[in-house]
């Protein structure tokens, strides 16, 4: 179980990189799925997935909370599919127009629901923005990301950059940035 803001929560991350799936166990998740969750052994929150008559594969049971921070239509799609009855999709990626296969969210009476990182929200009865959660959660120590920053490049060597980016797993990148020092 992982708690940094309060609450205690049982992570799984469905991540196909090795080294990112590496690095959030480190940061507290309890499993990761490299690949397609839907092929995943299914020691979870479920009861593994169920072949309808028509359409996709559904997980029936599956996760309260699912939060996709791609916003692709596959990933999408996927997360409708893995997500519990009654259960909340939060749609946190920003992706190109998409097109969803709604069956599962009208079958399991699911919430989707967008998240945008320019809001305030009340935690405990005091107004604060999520970016101020965010930095008082890291001063806190509550959560470690110093260690994110894997690569800097100075402006002139963008294009390595740019080539670390494509091949984020073979160079062990997880956030790459310009240095102006």
């Amino acid at each position: 179980m992982h708690e940094s803001a309060g609450q205690r929560c049982d992570i799984t991350v469905v991540e196909p990189s090795t080294f990112a799936a590496e690095y959030v166990k480190q940061c507290g998740a309890n499993r990761t799925i490299k690949g397609g969750i839907i092929d995943a052994p299914w020691r979870l929150p479920a009861d593994g997935p169920n072949q309808p008559l028509l359409g996709q594969r559904v997980v029936m049971g599956g996760f309260d909370k699912v939060y996709d921070t791609v916003g692709h239509a596959d990933t999408l799609n996927m997360a409708l599919r893995v997500t519990t009855t009654n259960g909340t999709l939060s749609v946190i990626g920003i992706g190109k127009e998409v097109k969803l296969d709604l069956t599962t969210l009208w079958l399991k009476l699911q919430t989707v629901k967008g998240c945008y990182g320019y809001r305030y929200n009340n935690i405990a009865g005091v107004k604060k923005h999520t970016f101020e959660m965010a930095l008082d959660l890291i001063s806190s120590k509550k959560i470690q990301v110093d260690n994110m920053l894997t690569h800097k490049f100075p402006l002139e060597k963008y294009r390595e950059l740019i080539e670390v980016n494509v091949k984020k797993d073979a160079n062990r990148a997880i956030k790459t940035a310009v240095s102006f020092e």
